[in-house]
Parts: structure tokens; sequence; C-alpha cells
């Protein structure tokens, strides 16, 4: 009668256990499920933010709805990756607050689908001034010159950028954001600014501006 109690006894114990073990590996599983549909959703959303954003960006700039939008797509996707991926991964209490975090701050797809539709726009402008170049030259074959003169881009106005002056907006050319104290310059017919090095590069190589194009020479 003892062994016959203690058998049961462990025998209780171990579906106890494993009971124990499958409700425990069920919950995770039904916590990850719902966190990587919670997940799914903000990533959705994100994608579906940035493409708005990228068809407002290329609407600016002039690269136009369709590919400003395909654009914010691929940056929404990759911030999405970037920004949610690592959840997945974590099991601590405080990446689900850094999630939200980073969700309410519109800064990370901003910081991406602005570069993405600046460099597309920069690299459609210097293929158009290039297919221009190259057909101006079928017909002038003394035509040498491609961009501006050094003492041509040293007339343009510098400027410090100030903390009473400050400018807020970054250099579309590097697309890095403007730091107090730093040197650019301001094309005077359309008034945009960029980094003094930037431009002066850009202008030794391209007689335009490299936002709205407007030739300089």
């Amino acid at each position: 009668m003892g062994i016959s109690k203690m058998i049961l006894l462990k025998f209780t114990y171990v579906v106890s256990f494993w009971i124990t073990c499958v409700i425990f590996i069920m919950s995770r599983t039904i916590k990850r499920a719902l966190l990587g549909s919670f997940i799914f959703i903000l990533a959705s959303a994100s994608v579906v933010v940035a493409a708005i954003v990228g068809a407002i960006e290329g609407h600016t700039t002039d690269i136009g709805f369709l590919q400003g939008s395909v654009l914010g797509v691929v940056a929404g996707v990759i911030t999405a990756v970037q920004l949610f991926g690592p959840v997945l991964h974590s099991d601590q209490p405080l990446s689900k607050v850094a999630l939200l975090r980073r969700v309410v701050n519109g800064k990370a797809i901003m910081g991406l689908v602005r570069p993405f539709v600046l460099k597309a726009y920069q690299w459609q402008i210097i293929a158009l001034d290039t297919s221009y170049m190259e057909s101006s030259n079928l017909y002038d074959f003394n035509h040498e010159k491609k961009g501006l003169s050094k003492s041509s881009i040293q007339n343009i106005p510098m400027f410090y950028n100030r903390s009473e002056h400050q400018t807020k907006s970054s250099c579309s050319i590097c697309l890095q954001d403007w730091e107090e104290g730093e040197v650019g310059r301001k094309l005077a017919r359309c008034g945009h600014t960029f980094h003094m090095n930037c431009i002066d590069e850009w202008l030794l190589r391209q007689e335009t501006c490299p936002i709205c194009r407007d030739h300089l020479s």
C-alpha cells in the first residue's frame, strides 16, 4: 500500500511538472505571437507613413509622387526592421517601453525617408545634367566647361551658422544636420543654403542648384 502511494505521488509530481512546462511554453508562445502581431501592425503603419512622407517629399523635390512613395516604402521597411526587429529577440521589459517611444517619435521614419528621396533627386539631377552636357557636346566640340570656375564660386555669399540665425534644416548634399559655427553658402537666386565644402565641390562639377536646378552661370 505504501509503495502504491509513493508511485502515485511520483506520477502526480511528474504529470504536474509536465503540465507546468506546457503551460509555461504555451504562455510564452502566445505572448510572442501577440507581440509579433502588435509589432506587425506597427511596422505596417510605419511603412504606410513612410510611403506618405516619401510621396510628399517627392512632390516638393519634383521627383514625383510615385517614385517618392516607392522610396518611402523601401525606407519604411528598413526602418521597421531596425526599430522593431530587436524587440522580438529581447525578453527585457524595457524593450517594450523603448518600442513605444520609437513609435511615438516620428524622427526615425522622417530621418530615413528624407535622405532616400533627396539622394534619388540628386542622382536624377546629375543624370539629367550629364545627358544635357553629352547632347550639347554633339553640336559643340569645343565645349569643355561643366561647372563654375573657382573665382565664381568664391563670389557666392558665405555665412556662419549662429544661434541667432541658425539654419534648422540639413544640408541637402551631405544630408547632415547643421551645427553651430559651421560655414555655409547661400545661393543668391534661389536662396538655398549648403555647407561651404559641399556646395563648392558640387559647383565645380555642376553649375546648377542641387535642389531646384536653377542655373547659376
